[in-house]
């Protein structure tokens, strides 16, 4: 929904009020998703590179053949059957290499999945490699149509290195572009991956633990048969003093980022896990530490919800 003013409380008052339960989901633009894909993985920056390399050898194909293009076209050749025979070339090579790779990928995955996996892989590769195939294509024509000779640049003798100077001076902007772009990207990835090593080295060190966690995803069926087995476990570790609890408790409840204030997360932990991961309360430890906080530092908002659901 499109929120105005005062519509987002006034709609949860009335489901408060109905007993109706609302569940939020952020929708995104395609634009948001092209850009989630290029900038948030490694595979976008990849398929960027892959384009501007793939751009460049186009480029360099149409340029060993700007001086044949031009003596055909001298020679009384029509410009667009210039055009069309280097097209209908390039669009052969396309298919066959496409064809042959697609038939080679078919058989691999046949082999390791087996013949019943084959029908769905088939279709799906092929829809995906026309598509590919003719954006190529489609690719290749736009660099020909730039590249075409013309009698008028013939007659001016101007030579036709120049507009390959002018497109190879277009891609190597993109290509300082992509590069300068992949910076950030690696830094992210590099926390990401110092973050992840961190986490690991806390389990290392908490010898003789065993992590137990429990999904959402979990059908009813099995998170039933599955919770007296979990329960009776808990009780036991519990009663022998060896437990220890850490319960992203935002998570569970669906809050919203609005509702828990300067906070990332709201966890419900116990001292056990503290020292278990070896983290400080009120000074530093070996991974990390905590700060106190006082109940004036909670927002208002926040420490009503928590009070409502660990009375």
């Amino acid at each position: 929904m499109t929120d105005c003013a005062g519509c987002s409380a006034a709609l949860r008052r009335w489901a408060d009020a109905s007993g109706v339960t609302l569940e939020s989901q952020q929708t995104r633009s395609v634009r948001g998703l092209v850009l989630g894909f290029v900038t948030s993985s490694g595979a976008g920056f990849a398929l960027l590179s892959v384009v501007v390399l793939l751009v460049s050898v186009v480029m360099t194909w149409f340029l060993t053949r700007a001086r044949s293009r031009s003596l055909r076209l001298l020679g009384g050749v029509a410009p667009w059957r210039v055009h069309s025979w280097d097209i209908w070339f390039l669009a052969r090579m396309i298919l066959v290499w496409s064809v042959l790779g697609w038939v080679v990928s078919c058989a691999v995955v046949s082999a390791e999945r087996g013949v019943e996996r084959l029908g769905v892989f088939a279709a799906w590769s092929a829809s995906i490699l026309a598509v590919i195939d003719l954006a190529v294509v489609a690719g290749c024509v736009a660099v020909s149509y730039l590249a075409r000779p013309t009698v008028t640049a013939l007659a001016a003798r101007e030579p036709p290195l120049m507009v390959f100077r002018r497109m190879g001076g277009l891609v190597r902007f993109v290509a300082v572009l992509v590069a300068a772009a992949v910076l950030p990207f690696t830094v992210h990835f590099a926390q990401t991956a110092t973050s992840a090593q961190v986490e690991a080295g806390r389990w290392v060190d908490a010898r003789g633990a065993v992590k137990v966690t429990m999904s959402s995803v979990v059908d009813t069926a099995s998170r039933d048969q599955y919770l007296p087995g979990l329960t009776a476990f808990v009780e036991q570790v519990d009663q022998a003093g060896i437990s220890a609890l850490s319960f992203t408790l935002d998570q569970a409840l669906g809050m919203r980022p609005e509702e828990l204030g300067p906070f990332d997360h709201v966890i419900i932990t116990d001292p056990s896990f503290v020292a278990l991961m070896q983290i400080g309360v009120d000074r530093g430890g070996p991974h990390g530490g905590l700060t106190p906080l006082r109940d004036a530092d909670i927002p208002t908002a926040l420490r009503q919800t928590l009070a409502g659901q660990l009375e």
